[in-house]
């Protein structure tokens, strides 16, 4: 099995967070209707059509929207709804049933995933491939790892020996498994294909750009993964940051010590210990001079410096319109930014007055 302790938690979570996806807060049955006692829903709720996982005694079953139990209470574990069909765990091994109970797929599994495009992952005699809804293995078990297949692109990550690469439906490889990690497609969740069929990859220690088919799209060369936010990405390169659209264009020049995220449609960029704003299009709104020990992003017009300890805000010409005079201050929100000084903490506004 593989070895890369950190690649299979990095795939265990995206599989989870793709699969919870499908999971509701809080079931409910029809309005005067309770559940037997002793039985109680799943946290979070998992249902589909009516149709409610419930728990009683440490074992699953299932029951309608009436409470009324349809499926008995014999199994140790359950899945997720997946076009029609439902993963259960019994005596350590997972199959899949439809809602009536009826095992659909045999209960012989030691893993299953969801299904999609059809297809889902087995894992037995500790290597992974794809079943069909009819339990027909379609690609062989031969893996150490796969995630289930991607709706939008009809293609699936497959590890084996620790390298990773992508397979079509039919158990086609059209990205040799050659690479060592993969990166996250947007900001703030585990998508790991975009929605342009672009895959941020790792090999021999270099980060770049392949699309659904392997072709390289941005050279391997940077030192960090990166992630692009409205078509963007930061990267470093030699101990130097910058950023780079999806053709690989550098619209920030590599040339800066640090470099943020975009706020406000702008980023705070440093360099030889001063600072800076640099706009989306590369263009550098408020020169590389600002002698502060700290910038911080705009929020609501104005940003926040300090100097010695002491805070205050400049505007978007890099103009001090709120002097450093304050031991702390927090950002702006709707025309109001908290401040600290001499122990009293209040509010002011943009003027850099006092509202009680």
């Amino acid at each position: 099995m593989l070895k890369n302790k950190k690649l299979v938690a990095v795939l265990t979570m995206t599989l989870s967070m793709l699969a919870n996806a499908q999971i509701m807060d809080e079931c409910k049955l029809e309005e005067s209707y309770i559940l037997a006692q002793g039985i109680k829903f799943t946290k979070p709720c998992m249902q589909q059509q009516g149709v409610m996982v419930v728990e009683r005694d440490g074992k699953y079953g299932f029951v309608n929207k009436y409470g009324g139990v349809i499926i008995p209470f014999e199994y140790d574990k359950v899945g997720e709804f997946t076009d029609g069909l439902i993963s259960i765990l019994k005596d350590d091994k997972w199959g899949f049933i439809n809602k009536q109970g009826e095992v659909v797929i045999p209960i012989q599994y030691n893993y299953v995933s969801y299904f999609s495009n059809g297809l889902a992952v087995i894992e037995e005699n500790r290597k992974v491939g794809f079943i069909n809804k009819k339990g027909e293995k379609v690609i062989a078990a031969q893996y150490d790892l796969a995630l289930p297949f991607n709706e939008a692109h009809d293609i699936a990550l497959v590890v084996k020996n620790n390298k990773i690469g992508f397979i079509n439906m039919n158990g086609k490889i059209v990205v040799d498994l050659a690479f060592d990690d993969i990166g996250n497609a947007s900001k703030g969740n585990n998508k790991i294909i975009d929605d342009d069929g672009f895959i941020i990859i790792k090999k021999s220690n270099k980060w770049g750009l392949i699309n659904k088919k392997g072709k390289i799209v941005i050279p391997l060369e940077y030192d960090e993964s990166f992630v692009f936010v409205d078509g963007l990405a930061k990267v470093k390169k030699e101990g130097k940051y910058g950023y780079i659209n999806k053709q690989g264009k550098k619209v920030i020049p590599l040339e800066y010590d640090e470099i943020s995220e975009f706020s406000e449609g702008l980023a705070v960029a440093k360099k030889d210990n001063k600072y800076g704003y640099i706009d989306k299009q590369g263009k550098i709104v408020i020169p590389v001079k600002l002698e502060y020990d700290s910038v911080y992003d705009f929020k609501d017009g104005l940003a926040k410096v300090e100097k010695y300890n002491r805070y205050g805000f400049i505007n978007q010409q890099g103009k001090i319109v709120i002097p450093l005079n304050y031991l702390n201050a927090w950002d702006f929100f709707e025309g109001m930014a908290r401040v600290e000084t001499g122990g009293e903490f209040f509010k002011i506004n943009k003027q850099g007055q006092r509202v009680n």
